[in-house]
């Protein structure tokens, strides 16, 4: 082999080694774009969830703006403690008013110097009244018409009804209200 051979087949293989060094380099540059191409889908991907959820904020600002409005309606509808013993004498007006005969009318709980011992639970006290009464049937039903009226809310809880003499009904039941004790909105 000659010097011109020699030289021609060292550039031959140089030839070949610098096609062969391209070659993975672009194979790697491919590699590259494909995986830049899969990260870039799936950020579109979560770019358009994204896009969703922001068009949902201002139906939910609405949303979290009639809820704070009707909480704040029904925490108005609790009294407060200190007005707890006012809704306890708006219910022994509607008895005197339904003609009942109150036989016992006390706070389930024992008082606490003027206050009544209840349960509270976060921003909100339960407070319950024992109540044991006779009336008939059409006094019993104004009556619980009337607590349905009232401002304030008010339930009966574990009513036991027994028939008495005549038309008359013995009643036992748990009067049941809440005071608010947290900030209004």
């Amino acid at each position: 082999m000659n010097k011109e051979q020699k030289k021609l087949m060292l550039t031959a293989i140089i030839v070949l080694l610098a096609i062969s060094t391209m070659g993975y380099f672009c194979n790697q540059a491919v590699k590259k774009r494909q995986i830049a191409k899969q990260t870039l889908l799936a950020e579109e991907a979560t770019l358009a969830s994204m896009m969703v959820k922001i068009r949902k904020i201002p139906r939910l600002k609405q949303e979290i703006n009639n809820l704070k409005d009707k909480i704040a309606f029904y925490e108005h509808s609790l009294p407060s403690d200190k007005e707890v013993e006012e809704t306890l004498k708006l219910i022994q007006e509607l008895l005197v008013q339904t003609d009942i005969s109150i036989k016992v009318l006390t706070p389930s709980k024992t008082f606490v110097g003027r206050r009544v011992a209840t349960r509270s639970n976060g921003p909100y006290t339960k407070h319950q009244f024992k109540l044991v009464l006779n009336g008939t049937y059409h006094q019993i039903a104004r009556f619980i018409s009337g607590l349905e009226h009232l401002q304030r809310f008010t339930s009966i809880e574990n009513m036991i009804m027994k028939k008495g003499s005549k038309n008359i009904l013995n009643i036992n039941m748990t009067i049941v209200t809440y005071s608010f004790k947290g900030s209004r909105i």
